[in-house]
């Protein structure tokens, strides 16, 4: 059986990211279900259609 590994998207802050990565761990032990975090500023976020994010990306953490 192949592992799943799902790609997530947030914000390049430690209250946006940390409890992502922290999260995703414990969910991987849980499942079996890797989720692999980038992150981007919120200026980023407001300068990039969301619409390619949510092709590009499984998960997207907007706040």
């Amino acid at each position: 059986m192949s592992e799943v590994t799902l790609k997530g998207m947030t914000w390049s802050h430690p209250r946006g990211y940390n409890p992502m990565v922290a999260c995703s761990a414990l969910w991987k032990q849980r499942t079996g279900v890797a989720v692999e975090w980038d992150k981007r500023s919120l200026q980023d976020f407001e300068s990039f259609p969301v619409e390619e994010l949510a092709r590009a990306y499984d998960l997207i953490v907007i706040d």
